[in-house]
């Protein structure tokens, strides 16, 4: 993408993601705790779909509130369909981390 050799794949990758991502104004959840827990747990980087939730007007509550992401198997199906398209751009190796001090 950085050096802009190969445009038509920025595109097609763009497109993928975009349909990914608009998930999260039909399922629920949300943006931020919404299909992204799904793949997270199926990534292996969560062990559940247990994420803590704002208070009223988005405070955050003395005592945190927990809630645990239920999907259907039709949404999961059509996160996994989408997810699925971006097969071909995905790293097989996991990506080096470097601690910063």
């Amino acid at each position: 993408m950085q050096s802009g050799k190969d445009p038509d794949t920025v595109r097609d990758i763009h497109a993928r993601l975009m349909l990914l991502f608009n998930l999260g104004q039909h399922l629920p959840g949300g943006d931020l705790r919404g299909f992204q827990l799904h793949l997270w747990k199926k990534r292996g980087v969560f062990k559940n779909m247990i994420s803590r939730q704002y208070g009223p007007k988005q405070s955050i509550p003395d005592k945190p509130i927990f809630s645990e992401l239920k999907l259907s198997a039709d949404e999961i199906a059509e996160i996994d369909f989408r997810f699925e398209a971006l097969r071909p751009y995905l790293k097989t190796a996991p990506l080096p981390f470097k601690a910063t001090k």
